[in-house]
């Protein structure tokens, strides 16, 4: 951020007219440059500071809010600063904290100060600002319409900015409110400033890492590969919750087994996983079964494949001319399924573009408070019919995978399959005839397969 601005000039001329009510006596200490120094703490009217949310707690919300809306946010321009406001006192994921903060503020006022920049962007401090202002609306009171805050000078770094963000906001105690995805962001905000991952795992406290710094960067280079797949730039909130799948998707991709597979055959098992968690309420824990997956090759590309096909991002016709179009003496490798660029193409259309028709609907239902959180433009042109009718194909494929997956595990202890077969056809005869009818083919391809053993036998 470019400290150096002539709205400093306004501050500095403020503080020398009010200097015997501005300045509150007392210090507090900051690193900068690699010194400690001590600095004044100062009240300055909420008038003369800007928010600044693009980097806290607060960032994923602001990048989703002008993705939605099609611009940018200016906290200098009085509009944009009340709709900053609105998201900083609106947050649905923080309301507790918020109406807490709220009356903390009212029965004993502003115990720790806020810190701004030399030209009055607030660091640390944004949602107590808002609040504050918001008190002010609603009393008149003029002691609410001040902030109190440390300035710091105009010569600090980018780097130091950042080491005053992190540790004031990600600091292990005083994170509790500060979304996963946040934290990510401004992990990758730290790198981009400059600083090495050894600091900001110091920063960080706790039991980060170098390491888990490194994981946490790739988790959200998954999230964001994630929401571009679904043409959701920025929309962080829809993964808001889903966050750890994405961690253990990341230890499934950085496994030795993953190597194994193409980079084709990576997209395709990436872009199912993808719909696991976009089109399913698939729990991490059993998210995590897709590591077996992938140590059977042959079986996740059929995962994969299936998946796709199901979801639509994918043609069952094409798969079945590449099988025909295969060389014969290459029947024995693994065939894998790439989307034609003519398909792709239309995907990125659908996934972009809704059918006319069908953003009337999506119009009618936005108030919905059943709507599924995660869900993008293109998914909601879906009945929730036809999406609870994916989420079990989805998840069918999963469990036949995963059963198929156990099956080839055992084929070296015969006595195990046997005893889960007897398991299952106990299982199948305690079920009402009336609802085996439906699965009479089913049953028929069973039978064969049975006579095709039997005579192993004879």
């Amino acid at each position: 951020m470019d400290i150096k601005n002539p709205h400093a000039d306004l501050i500095s001329d403020y503080l020398k007219e009010h200097k015997k009510n501005a300045y509150l006596g007392r210090q507090e200490p900051y690193e900068i440059a690699g010194k400690r120094v001590s600095l004044d703490v100062i009240r300055l009217p909420s008038n003369l500071l800007y928010y600044n949310i693009g980097n806290g707690r607060f960032a994923a919300e602001l990048h989703e809010f002008e993705a939605s809306e099609g611009c940018t946010l200016k906290p200098e321009k009085p509009k944009d600063a009340l709709k900053i406001e609105d998201l900083l006192l609106k947050d649905k994921t923080k309301t507790e904290r918020t109406e807490w903060l709220k009356k903390d503020l009212a029965r004993v006022g502003q115990l720790y100060p806020a810190t701004i920049t030399h030209d009055g962007y607030i660091i640390n401090g944004n949602r107590r600002a808002a609040i504050l202002n918001q008190l002010f609306k609603e009393t008149g009171d003029p002691k609410y319409s001040f902030l109190e805050t440390v300035r710091l000078p105009p010569d600090v770094s980018s780097k130091d900015l950042w080491r005053f963000e992190a540790g004031f906001q990600l600091a292990v105690e005083l994170k509790a409110d500060y979304g996963p995805v946040n934290e990510l962001l401004k992990i990758k905000e730290g790198k981009e400033c400059g600083l090495q991952l050894q600091e900001i795992a110091l920063i960080l406290g706790g039991d980060n890492t170098v390491d888990k710094v490194k994981q946490k960067l790739r988790v959200l280079t998954l999230v964001e590969d994630y929401l571009r797949y679904f043409g959701q730039d920025n929309r962080y909130s829809n993964v808001e919750r889903r966050v750890e799948h994405f961690h253990n998707l990341d230890n499934i991709v950085n496994r030795a087994k993953w190597n194994d597979l193409s980079p084709e055959q990576k997209n395709l098992v990436l872009h199912a996983a993808y719909h696991m968690i976009h089109d399913t309420d698939i729990s991490h824990l059993n998210f995590r079964q897709l590591n077996n997956f992938i140590k059977d090759p042959k079986a996740a590309l059929e995962f994969a494949n299936k998946v796709l096909i199901a979801s639509g991002a994918l043609n069952e016709s094409d798969q079945k001319k590449k099988e025909k179009d295969s060389p014969e003496d290459k029947k024995t490798e693994i065939v894998t399924l790439e989307p034609s660029e003519d398909e792709l193409k239309k995907l990125e259309e659908k996934l972009i573009s809704p059918p006319p028709e069908s953003t009337e609907k999506t119009r009618k239902t936005e108030g919905d408070d059943d709507r599924d959180p995660f869900e993008t433009p293109a998914k909601a042109t879906k009945t929730t019919k036809e999406k609870d009718k994916l989420k079990e194909k989805l998840k069918d494929i999963f469990d036949t995978t995963q059963e198929k997956i156990t099956l080839n595990q055992q084929k070296n202890k015969p006595n195990q399959i046997f005893k889960r077969i007897e398991s299952n056809l106990t299982a199948l005869d305690e079920i009402p005839i009336t609802q085996l009818k439906a699965h009479k083919t089913e049953f028929h391809h069973l039978e064969e397969l049975f006579n095709k053993l039997a005579k192993k036998f004879r």
